[in-house]
């Protein structure tokens, strides 16, 4: 009998999803449907069902084979080492969520840049930076040796404290709109003034300090 045909019952053994057949079951939408011939199919249902067994649960793996074709190719061991520095830098992220933004996380063509961590620790203390990182990646991650394309956090919020938010509540605002971080040319204090949730409605309303004019 033909190699492909055992491969292919070994998968269906060990429970295998071929990435073409994942693809199908989804409406093709990662467009793998057709994509392989019999037998690359079989080997490339082999690596999908490595990366399920190395990556958190709840990623998507199709989609990063098909966004990231080089993770089917890269070591176990490189993998298992990404994902344990991963754990260690952003150890409250949601690194399923993470690694589905930046698969170059995974095959080092992106890092995490440690020393934009740390700075966004410190000018935004008591607040889940490691959350604000997973919703916004590019505060800390960028291609790797490209430290110059890091955000400048401390330019943008002295540029949101000029456009007249209370240095006071920023960290708070941040955490619930992480974009404010990353784009704060596009929100201003007057808009938000008048959202629910935000503070800033209370503290327009609230009545001056004693011996304020």
């Amino acid at each position: 009998s033909r190699v492909p045909g055992r491969a292919r019952a070994r998968a269906r053994a060990r429970g295998g999803v071929r990435p073409c057949a994942a693809a199908r079951s989804s409406g093709g939408r990662y467009g793998l449907t057709g994509a392989y011939t019999e037998g690359e199919e079989d080997a490339m249902s082999d690596q999908v069902e490595r990366l399920r067994r190395l990556l958190p649960p709840g990623v998507d793996v199709p989609l990063l084979v098909w966004r990231t074709p080089t993770l089917t190719r890269a070591p176990a061991k490189a993998l298992v080492r990404s994902m344990l520095h991963l754990k260690r830098v952003l150890p409250g992220a949601d690194l399923a969520a993470l690694v589905e933004r930046c698969p170059g996380l995974l095959d080092g063509s992106e890092e995490v840049d440690e020393r934009a961590l740390f700075r966004l620790r410190a000018l935004l203390p008591g607040i889940d930076v490691d959350s604000i990182a997973c919703a916004e990646p590019a505060l800390c991650v960028h291609a790797s040796g490209d430290a110059a394309g890091a955000v400048d956090v401390a330019a943008n919020l002295k540029q949101l404290e000029a456009k007249g938010f209370p240095a006071e509540q920023l960290p708070r605002l941040i955490a619930a709109r992480p974009q404010m971080l990353l784009r704060p040319y596009m929100f201003e204090a007057s808009s938000l003034r008048h959202s629910s949730g935000t503070g800033l409605a209370a503290a327009s309303a609230a009545p001056p300090a004693p011996g304020a004019p």
